[in-house]
């Protein structure tokens, strides 16, 4: 389970959480490299890192006096030194929490954290899957799920969940077109009460 070396990571900073549940919540933000999706709309290399060693890691993830972590990449479920990021920072008594694209297939992996957000994405497609796949342990194991609703967005693919208490969906407009996809994200939430609206406040407010 767990590779030695340096810890391969894209980023690590202090920032707040701008979506989801946890909206404006301070939170430590660990950025994974690696992706098994290709996304026409992603501007982001995945293929490079930075080496960190994890008395770093450690020492970034203490600056703060909050202790909540939020695990993204990338793709972190695919990521080698997951157990071990995951490992050092629930150590120094942060709860965790993963954004995930849904494409895992291991229980065991989504186990690890104690947030599971799950936002399938239309590119799942380039792997031969249905387009907004999420697998059977994503759809089981999430406490979220979040969809970000373009202009020519299929709401059919929300209607396979099963609304579960405890459980909590949101839609999220696109942000490059606002005002169409604003539309689209009211009409469905007016007629789906137990759907929320996320906005991206981090970007509202200026925030990394």
């Amino acid at each position: 389970m767990f590779h030695s070396g340096p810890l391969q990571l894209n980023a690590v900073y202090w920032s707040i959480q701008g979506e989801g549940v946890h909206t404006g919540r301070s939170a430590l933000f660990v950025k994974m490299p690696f992706c098994n999706l290709k996304c026409a709309w992603c501007d982001t290399d995945f293929s490079t890192w930075t080496d960190w060693t994890e008395q770093l890691l450690a020492q970034v993830a203490m600056q703060q006096v909050s202790r909540f972590a939020v695990l993204s990449g990338g793709e972190p479920t695919r990521h080698k030194h997951i157990w071990r990021v995951v490992s050092l920072l629930k150590g120094l008594g942060f709860t965790i929490a993963v954004e995930s694209n849904g494409t895992c297939e291991s229980e065991v992996i989504y186990a690890l954290f104690d947030w599971v957000t799950i936002s399938p994405k239309k590119d799942s497609e380039r792997l031969g899957l249905p387009q907004y796949y999420a697998s059977k342990a994503a759809l089981k194991m999430a406490h979220e799920f979040k969809y970000v609703m373009e202009k020519n967005f299929d709401v059919r693919v929300l209607n396979r969940h099963e609304i579960a208490d405890g459980r909590r969906y949101f839609v999220v407009p696109e942000a490059e077109d606002f005002l169409n996809t604003k539309t689209l994200v009211l009409a469905w939430v007016a007629e789906n009460p137990a759907w929320r609206i996320s906005l991206q406040t981090h970007h509202l407010m200026g925030a990394r």
